[in-house]
């Protein structure tokens, strides 16, 4: 076991110092995404009267509170890649709380896609159910309740 692993380990340096792996397409992709970038997921299908799409959630981490970013993204209809019509920061997470955020569960409903997400205050360890619902591109609206310590 120990010397497959070893020998996978010298194929991908061979394949390193070759610059085959490097001069892959997906590798690259891989290869410049930012550190601070903890995951990316496509979620809900978007339309418009012109348009349709899907959203990608991005979660960053910036010191040890994490950061999310939306981006309404285009679906091309010919065979050009998908494009990013709009990228949104959340700006209440961004500026109002400092939380570390569990992934989120969506919701499609009829006009919005609906996340919900559990956060946890970095100072205090305040807990939080955040509603963020997404419509058009560029649209949002964040519902924050704090929950409260203690069973009652």
């Amino acid at each position: 076991m120990k010397s497959a692993l070893l020998m996978g380990f010298l194929g991908l340096l061979l394949m390193l110092s070759s610059g085959k792996l490097l001069a892959d397409p997906a590798f690259s992709a891989v290869y410049k995404m930012p550190a601070d970038i903890e995951w990316a997921d496509s979620l809900c299908p978007w339309k418009s009267a012109t348009e349709t799409g899907y959203l990608r959630l991005v979660r960053s981490r910036d010191d040890d509170r994490h950061r999310l970013l939306v981006q309404w993204i285009r679906k091309s209809m010919n065979e050009q890649p998908d494009e990013a019509v709009s990228t949104r920061v959340i700006d209440e997470l961004d500026q109002l709380y400092r939380v570390r955020l569990q992934p989120p569960q969506a919701q499609l409903h009829p006009d919005h896609c609906e996340l919900n997400m559990v956060a946890e205050d970095v100072d205090s360890e305040r807990r939080y159910q955040l509603q963020l619902r997404l419509k058009g591109p560029g649209e949002y609206r964040l519902m924050v309740i704090e929950k409260l310590p203690g069973d009652l």
